[in-house]
């Protein structure tokens, strides 16, 4: 498999959906941040388009923003859909921090800048 094996030939819509499942899942439950797959066809001569939303609700009332929003396409590779999973600003990092802020009843932003700061404090530890 190349680095530029487009997703849609390896992997059944499905199995897509059920891989996003599969890591939005601990969001499940009254979290604060939902979670939308949507599934896009409008049966003409584009393949399905697949989207991913999660959105923090507001407890100060300053209103509902997306915290994560990809499209996955029929341009989209493999690994740019495994990077989506699982890489660096991925789709697992952000369930994680939604976690964090609801258990810590913090905001989304609070928890990604103390990751952060955080990961900073150790490459400063460990500059090697």
């Amino acid at each position: 498999m190349t680095e530029k094996t487009l997703l849609y030939d390896i992997l059944e819509y499905d199995e897509i959906i059920r891989r996003i499942l599969q890591v939005t899942t601990p969001l499940n439950g009254p979290t604060g941040y939902p979670v939308e797959i949507q599934y896009y066809a409008p049966n003409d001569c584009e393949p399905p388009k697949i989207g991913i939303v999660i959105t923090e609700h507001s407890s100060n009332g300053s209103g509902d923003h997306s915290v994560f929003d990809r499209l996955i396409d029929q341009n989209t590779t493999y690994q740019e859909f495994e990077d989506m999973l699982h890489g660096e600003d991925s789709l697992n990092r952000a369930v994680a921090l939604c976690i964090n802020a609801s258990n810590n009843h913090t905001s989304y932003e609070v928890e990604r800048k103390k990751a952060a700061e955080w990961k900073q404090s150790l490459e400063d530890e460990n500059p090697f």
